[in-house]
């Protein structure tokens, strides 16, 4: 529970426990989702010689964006592989307004 003032209006706000764990194991699904994305994408760059990584980092970064985690997630090419890192203190800092 937290009290917010703002000039002359006092607004009283808590959380919600429950959904506050619907929010989280959401947002662990998204990044999930993310990681196998970009095995699938490591898989294809393996098996075409051809493939370039700017592409398949060009398809996760807009598969990041349509699952919302474009601010927590970075992607690095690493000899025609893709890592996935994800931004620990930008994900702790979106918790905070969970629930």
């Amino acid at each position: 529970m937290a009290e917010i003032s703002s000039e002359d209006v006092r607004y009283i706000v808590r959380r919600n426990s429950v959904r506050e764990q619907e929010v989280r194991q959401c947002r662990d699904d998204q990044f999930e989702a993310l990681r196998n994305a970009a095995k699938q994408q490591n898989d294809n760059l393996s098996k075409h010689p051809r493939a370039k990584p700017e592409t398949a980092v060009r398809t996760l970064t807009k598969k990041s964006v349509k699952l919302n985690v474009d601010g927590f997630a970075a992607f690095t090419v690493v000899e025609r592989a893709i890592v996935v890192t994800l931004n620990e203190a930008a994900v702790a800092e979106e918790a905070l307004l969970d629930g």
